[in-house]
C-alpha cells in the first residue's frame, strides 16, 4: 500500500505528522507499507524527536510552484494533507491517488474526496483521528510517538543536560524550574523587560523556584538590563540561557522538565497544548484598534495590567501543579 503524507515543518505539523504516521504503522503490516511525506517548506529539517528520516521511502521538499511541476510523483492509494497552503493544494491537486483527505479548508472540495471539519481553527489530536477515521474507515485514538531511541536525539539531550549541569550546576530531570520562552518585540522592549523583571522577582519569591529564560534576542543588553531590575535572591536563581534555534525540538529537555512554561509566543503555546504540556501563554500583541489607542496613551498601564493579570493566574496554576 503507498500512502503520501503532506505537511510543513513547523513544530506543531512535526507532531501531527509524527501521531498520523505512529497511527497508520499501527492500522496495516508495515511489511506491505510505503509511506512518502512532501513538505511544503524552504528549509530541510534534520532528525528530532518527533521525526525520523527513515520512517519515510521517499522525502520531497517542495519550495515553489516550479519545484511541483518539475517533480514526478508515483501514484498513491492514499493521499492526506494536514496543511492547506496553495503550494500544497497545487501538489495534492497533482499527484494522482485512489482516495485524498484533508481538512475543510479554501477550495479544499475541489480537490480531496473526503474532507474532515475541524474543532477548531487549530488542528488538534482528536480532528486527527476523525481524518484517519474517515480516510480508513477504522477509529483509532492517535498520540505522538518520541523516538527517543535515536542516536541523534540521544546525544542532543545528553548534551543539553551536560550544558545545564557544567554551567549552571543545575540537573534539568531534578530541579525545580520555570520556563520562561519570551519573544522581545523592538517597540515595546522596555515594557517587556520590565513585565520579565516583574515576573521574575515574584516567582521567586513566592515559590522559591530556579527561572531559565530562552534568550532568543539580538541584543544581549536586554537580559543585562533585566539584572539591573532584579533583587539579589532573584538574580541567585535566573538563568539566561542563549540559544538561537529554529525549532522547539532543538531544547526539548528544558521544555520537557519545567514546573510551567510562560511564553508569549502563539507557534509555542499551539505545539505546547498539542503534547499537553502546562503552559500559560501572555497575550501582549496588540490586534484590535481600540486596544491601540489604549497602548498608545497608556502604554505603561496596560503593561502594568497585563503584569497583574499574569502574576495572578501563573500563581494560581503552580499551586494546582504542585497540589498534583
Amino acid at each position: 500500500m503507498n500512502i503520501v503524507l503532506i505537511s510543513k515543518v513547523e513544530d506543531t505539523q512535526l507532531v501531527l505528522l509524527n501521531a498520523l504516521l505512529s497511527s497508520i504503522h499501527s492500522l496495516f503490516d508495515p511489511k506491505k507499507l510505503h509511506v512518502d511525506v512532501i513538505f511544503i517548506s524552504k528549509n530541510e529539517i534534520d532528525n528530532t524527536m518527533f521525526f525520523l528520516k527513515r520512517k519515510y521511502e521517499t522525502i520531497y521538499y517542495l519550495k515553489q510552484t516550479k519545484a511541483v511541476i518539475r517533480t514526478q510523483f508515483k501514484t498513491y492509494d492514499y493521499l492526506i494533507s494536514i496543511e492547506h497552503s496553495f503550494l500544497g493544494l497545487l501538489t495534492s491537486r497533482k499527484i494522482k491517488a485512489k482516495v485524498k483527505t484533508s481538512f475543510k479548508g479554501f477550495l479544499s472540495f475541489l480537490i480531496f474526496d473526503k474532507q474532515v471539519k475541524r474543532i477548531n481553527k487549530k488542528i488538534t489530536l482528536t480532528d486527527l483521528s476523525n481524518l484517519l477515521e474517515t480516510t480508513f474507515s477504522q477509529k483509532k485514538e492517535v498520540n505522538p510517538q518520541y523516538y527517543v531511541e535515536d542516536e541523534k536525539v540521544r546525544k542532543n539531550e545528553e548534551m543539553l543536560q551536560w550544558v545545564f549541569k557544567t554551567n549552571y550546576n543545575l540537573e534539568l530531570n531534578i530541579v525545580k524550574y520555570i520556563l520562561i520562552d519570551f519573544k522581545i518585540r523592538n517597540q515595546f522592549r522596555q515594557k517587556q523587560l520590565k513585565m520579565l523583571s516583574d515576573l521574575c522577582t515574584f516567582l521567586t519569591l513566592k515559590f522559591n523556584y530556579k527561572i531559565i529564560i530562552i534568550h532568543h534576542s539580538k541584543n544581549r543588553g536586554d537580559f543585562q538590563s533585566i539584572n539591573q531590575l532584579l533583587e539579589k535572591q532573584t538574580i541567585e536563581n535566573l538563568i539566561v540561557y542563549p540559544q538561537n534555534f529554529n525549532h522547539s525540538f532543538e531544547v526539548f529537555p528544558i521544555y520537557k522538565n519545567a514546573k510551567i512554561i510562560i511564553t508569549n509566543k502563539k507557534s509555542l503555546l499551539n505545539f505546547l497544548t498539542l503534547i499537553e504540556y502546562k503552559c500559560y501563554f501572555i497575550n501582549d500583541t496588540i490586534r484590535s484598534l481600540k486596544t491601540f489607542i489604549t497602548h498608545l496613551y497608556k502604554s505603561e498601564k496596560w503593561h502594568e495590567k497585563l503584569t497583574r493579570k499574569s502574576k495572578n493566574e501563573i500563581q494560581y496554576i503552580i499551586k494546582r501543579v504542585d497540589a498534583y
